[in-house]
């Protein structure tokens, strides 16, 4: 390519300093820094790469400044912003940015830069944005607690033997909210403990699937306790829906024994 021309079907217009292009056909949008903008300018068919460099020196070496109008031209190129593909001469190299900046001391700012963006289709700008997606809330759950008891020493295995066992009556549940959204996912009950006495949580964590209302109980929490006269036990349990990242919802506790 001996004389580059740019293409005509672009609207050129200049925003903050870049000069931005327009292609209707493509739906593109191409936005170029000071040097590429200039090159491109060049680009008339009739100015040739060394022209180009002899108007674009200023504080540029000969040398670094026909680099940068070969660099510009790929640049163009690869844009589709020329009309005919760049051919370089038998045995010319075009220098990348790295060699530009450390082999011929060009400073960063004078490398040509061509951004483009695709564009919205008339459809897709037309079409409304997506709205937020849906949040998912809890809605319901059984929170009891605090909750202290005192006990005689000794062992408790297990301490609950039917739900009716439980203060308050019931396994710990929870409902998230909406129903239609969260069914079939999953919600994971993890209890937690300490105290000097000993306490044992056979199935902690537990994962139930969310029923068609968006419900899930923890139907077999299995606890065994013991510890002698001054001794004490805690726990609770929490639910949180898996894969989220909800901080999970206290719903059972503390409950707290003290041995005497």
């Amino acid at each position: 390519m001996q004389h580059p021309k740019r293409i005509e079907t672009v609207h050129a217009e200049t925003l903050e300093g870049e000069l931005c292009l327009y292609d209707w056909q493509r739906l593109e949008v191409h936005n170029l820094n000071p040097t590429a903008a200039r090159v491109w300018e060049l680009c008339d068919g009739q100015t040739t790469p060394q022209e180009m460099a002899a108007q674009l020196h200023g504080d540029l070496t000969p040398a670094q400044a026909e680099e940068l109008v070969w660099l510009a031209l790929k640049r163009l190129e690869k844009a589709n912003l020329l009309e005919n593909k760049v051919v370089q001469p038998a045995g010319r190299k075009v220098y990348s940015r790295r060699e530009m900046l450390t082999k011929l001391g060009v400073a960063a700012i004078m490398l040509p830069v061509v951004s483009t963006i695709v564009a919205p289709s008339p459809v897709e700008a037309q079409s409304p944005a997506p709205g937020p997606a849906p949040s998912i809330t809890v809605c319901s759950h059984n929170n009891r607690g605090p909750y202290t008891d005192s006990i005689p020493a000794g062992s408790y295995d297990p301490l609950y033997n039917s739900p009716n066992d439980f203060p308050g009556g019931g396994f710990p549940s929870i409902g998230f909210c909406p129903p239609d959204l969260v069914a079939g996912l999953q919600v994971t009950f993890t209890a937690t403990s300490f105290g000097d006495g000993s306490i044992t949580i056979n199935n902690s964590p537990h994962t139930f699937d969310l029923d068609a209302n968006g419900e899930a109980t923890y139907s077999n929490l299995e606890v065994s306790i013991s510890g002698t006269a001054g001794q004490f036990v805690t726990f609770d349990v929490a639910a949180r829906l898996v894969g989220h990242d909800e901080v999970p919802t206290p719903l059972f506790g503390p409950y707290t024994y003290n041995f005497t």
